[in-house]
């Protein structure tokens, strides 16, 4: 959904996206969330996103765990994971701690600010070695307002960019805001 669909608006805050990918999620959710200031979850509609779906994912806060739990994630993303399936899974089950430490504060400031989340860079994936990828992580509200849950897209650049050693660029990670 774009053009017409949206409210045009100042684009520049996310031009660090890279992938059209991001850009069809990011447009998506604007469009579904209409004048709330965030959408919920029941707003997505799965054959909306069909192009994009083996890259998105999509969680739920779990305030008693004080983590997510991933509702649904698609097949590019749970292969990436490396674990058998992310359904049902608290981010707690599928990290060891230190890297839970590390990664469990970005994933709860996105639902308390609440904040836009967009990464890029290459990682350590569990194929045993290091991927180009790129994610942005949108919050999710029920009521509209208090973000209990996100959805997001992770796309995942293998081959040339694909690479045994620990490369040299860092993930960039950015904090953005909801637009109005």
């Amino acid at each position: 959904m774009t053009g017409s669909c949206i409210p045009a608006f100042d684009r520049s805050p996310y031009a660090c996206f890279r992938h059209s990918e991001l850009w069809t999620l990011f447009d998506y959710w604007r469009a579904i969330r209409g004048a709330r200031r965030l959408p919920s979850r029941r707003d997505i509609d799965p054959v909306s996103l069909a192009p994009i779906l083996p890259n998105i994912w999509l969680s739920d806060y779990e305030p008693e765990h004080g983590t997510i739990r991933y509702r649904l994630a698609g097949e590019t993303v749970v292969q990436a994971s490396g674990a058998p399936k992310l359904r049902g899974k608290l981010l707690s089950d599928l990290l060891d701690a230190a890297e839970f430490r590390r990664i469990n504060p970005i994933m709860m400031r996105i639902l308390t600010d609440p904040a836009i989340f967009h990464s890029d860079g290459f990682v350590y994936r569990s194929v045993g070695r290091y991927t180009r990828l790129e994610r942005l992580a949108l919050p999710l509200a029920g009521d509209g307002e208090t973000a209990d849950g996100m959805v997001g897209v992770t796309v995942i650049y293998d081959g040339p960019s694909a690479v045994d050693k620990n490369p040299s660029e860092q993930v960039r990670s950015t904090f953005l805001p909801i637009p109005d």
